[in-house]
This record gives structure tokens, C-alpha cells and sequence, in this order.
């Protein structure tokens, strides 16, 4: 947020997920509130339960927040797509981004035209599961990924292949 800083006037930031109930979705928005309150931004966050109940009438109803944001309004815009599990949705959030002037921030996904905020997933999970092949002699480890649309759950994946296969453990789908 600190390179979206302007001393001249209050700024507005809009901040876009879904979920915010889950311990991801919240930790990161009141991140961003708590930052938002030490630099003097206004937060503007639009939040939605979408794909929680697998129901196409609920969905379109509870992304229907999104079309709300007028950007017109908007300093800078932070994105949370990857929280967002129906692609339509997604893509008409993009789409009403996509030609405004301010600067727009993606968390965990790598957009077109934003800057890109990722935490890294690989060298933690791959210590860890190399601890528990080393120190405490594991050799049969299950796994389970997440979403692979989620690009923290690729790497994940990725660290857990790679923690076997460096210690000779075959890896079981």
C-alpha cells in the first residue's frame, strides 16, 4: 500500500474476495485494514460467499457485490480472485478493472497489468516434509493439495515431490 501513497487527499482502495469467514480471506483483509489505518486510507471491501454452495442461482446473487465497485472512485484496487472459485466471475471482475488508471494488486495470482503479491509456499512445505523424512524417518506421507487452480497449492505439490523424491521415497498418487 505504501507505493500507493499521496499525502494530498485521503485515498480510496477497494478490496475484492470472497470467503472472508475462512482464515485466509480474513487474515489478509485485516492486514490490509490495519495498514490501511496506520497510512490513512479509506477501505472499501467487497465480499462475497460465491461458490460456497454450489448453487448457480446463489452464486450470481453473491457475486452480484462485485458489480458495485465503481472504480471510478478507486486510488488503487486489491484483487483476491483466487478466492474466487467460479471463472465467469472472475473474468467480469477483470474486465471491470482492466482499463482503470489506478494501480491494482493481485494476491496469489499473477494478472495481466497488476502487480503481483505471492507468499512463498515451496521451500516451507518442503522443509517441512523433509523433517519429517529425516528427523523423525517417515516414509509414507500423504498429501492432500488443495485446489490446483490455486497457484500456492501448485507449489505445494511441487515441494512435496521434490522432498521425496530427493530422499529415494517414491511418490503414491
Amino acid at each position: 500500500l505504501a507505493i500507493l501513497m499521496d499525502t494530498t487527499k485521503r485515498k480510496n482502495i477497494a478490496v475484492l474476495v470472497s470467503g472472508i469467514n475462512q482464515e485466509y480471506q480474513n487474515n489478509i483483509v485485516k492486514g490490509i485494514m490495519n495498514c490501511a489505518k496506520d497510512v490513512g486510507f479509506n477501505i472499501s471491501v467487497f465480499e462475497c460467499y460465491g461458490g460456497v454452495t454450489e448453487r448457480e442461482k446463489n452464486d450470481y446473487g453473491e457475486y452480484n457485490i462485485f458489480s458495485l465497485l465503481n472504480t471510478s472512485h478507486c486510488d488503487g484496487i486489491i484483487l483476491l480472485t483466487n478466492t474466487m472459485k467460479l471463472k465467469h466471475f472472475v473474468n467480469l471482475v477483470l474486465d471491470n478493472v482492466k482499463t482503470v488508471n489506478v494501480p491494482i494488486v493481485s494476491v496469489d495470482r499473477e494478472l495481466d497489468n497488476a502487480f503481483f503479491v505471492v507468499t512463498e509456499s515451496y521451500n516451507a512445505l518442503k522443509n517441512i516434509v523433509s523433517h519429517f523424512i529425516n528427523h523423525h524417518k517417515f516414509t509414507n506421507i500423504n498429501f492432500i493439495s488443495g485446489s490446483l487452480d490455486n497457484i500456492e497449492a501448485v507449489q505445494r505439490v511441487r515441494a512435496y515431490k521434490d522432498a521425496l523424491a530427493e530422499n529415494n521415497i517414491p511418490f503414491n498418487q
